[in-house]
């Protein structure tokens, strides 16, 4: 892993991202990430893909990216298709968000492995916190 994860906990209890998983995404090719509860801390040199972790929690959230209005861009170039897991923690709210984007410009969410209809809702379910800091 080309960066560090550096965590602060004080003890709140705040939802928050436990794990997120990236298959194709941006740079990577394959990314597994378990985030401690408590504020973590991305930090490496400058193009080693620490906005695209923080791109990949926000498209969990929106459905959509802040960087572009094009999901093809999110694919890694040898790829067809993109695959983003986000594993979110709270007492009795734990959700697993599971997100296919497709080259053809198709995208497909399930949370708690049921499909989403309305791009929408995947907002609600996540309940946003991508950066909430209660320190």
């Amino acid at each position: 892993m080309p960066f560090k994860v550096l965590c602060y906990n004080k003890g709140v209890d705040i939802m928050y991202v436990k794990k997120l998983q990236l298959i194709n995404f941006r740079n990577y090719e394959e990314l597994l990430v378990e985030f401690k509860k408590g504020v973590n801390v991305l930090v490496g040199d400058n193009a080693q893909g620490k906005t695209n972790i923080l791109e990949s929690i926000y498209y969990c959230g929106l459905a959509k990216s802040h960087r572009t209005n094009r999901d093809k861009e999110l694919i890694k170039w040898d790829s067809g298709y993109s695959y983003i897991s986000l594993f979110v923690k709270k007492i009795r709210l734990d959700k697993k968000i599971d997100i296919k984007i497709f080259k053809e410009g198709k995208k497909g969410i399930n949370v708690n492995s049921i499909k989403m209809q309305k791009y929408q809702n995947s907002l609600v379910h996540l309940m946003w916190l991508c950066f909430h800091l209660k320190i």
